[in-house]
């Protein structure tokens, strides 16, 4: 049986009273980083027509990553239940 392991990358930030914290990287950052190995690796290629297919690559990856973002921008906020809205409130 094969494991599968989702490794979670984080950026160090700070918040807004200026304590450091974790934000996890976004599908972007990753299609993004993606794209970058993409290049570094077409950049070591001594074909050029490894070069090219990996500049392809590069560039689907940069692609989906501006899909991914427009979307995460277009959406909506959720409109909580509410009972749940009740729950949230309370505790505040």
């Amino acid at each position: 049986m094969r494991e599968h392991w989702r490794v979670y990358v984080v950026l160090m930030s700070k918040d807004m009273r200026g304590q450091k914290c974790q934000v996890p990287m976004t599908k972007e950052d990753d299609y993004r980083n993606n794209a970058a190995e993409m290049i570094q690796l077409a950049r070591r290629a001594s074909l050029n027509t490894d070069k090219r297919r990996l500049l392809n690559m590069a560039e689907a990856w940069l692609d989906l990553a501006d899909r991914a973002q427009a979307m995460r921008r277009s959406r909506k906020p959720s409109v909580l239940h509410p009972l749940v809205r009740e729950k949230i409130d309370r505790r505040t």
